[in-house]
């Protein structure tokens, strides 16, 4: 598979870091249906950003930028919880950036996040 990622989505003189395989979990009525509709795929940590890779091409790419997450930490979900056995990390952001969806390069969609990221190791 190849990555639709690029330096060409950060930035002007953002610089990537490093990637991780990643589980994005969205932020729905339920943790069961969380855990249904959990989307595999690639974290890249860039120097002023996050960006998660889903793997189906048909969804987009999200980025969250620094500057404007305002929570980046340890998720905390209830012992009866499905999702209570994995260790997440929450990512609440005020600008986050859904780009290349369906693989197409157009406008991109600017929207305030919940994430819960678990890292696949």
């Amino acid at each position: 598979m190849t990555s639709r990622f690029t330096l060409l989505d950060v930035e002007d003189g953002e610089e990537y870091l490093e990637d991780f395989a990643a589980f994005y979990y969205p932020a729905l009525e339920s943790d069961a249906a969380a855990m249904r509709r959990r989307l595999k795929g690639r974290l890249r940590l860039c120097t002023r950003s996050l960006v998660f890779e889903p793997d189906d091409v048909k969804l987009p790419l999200i980025r969250l930028p620094f500057r404007d997450v305002d929570v980046l930490a340890r998720a905390d979900v209830g012992l009866s919880s499905p999702l209570a056995s994995l260790d997440l990390c929450k990512v609440v952001s005020k600008i986050t950036i859904y780009m290349k969806e369906n693989g197409v390069v157009a406008p991109y969609i600017f929207d305030k996040a919940l994430l819960l990221l678990h890292l696949h190791h």
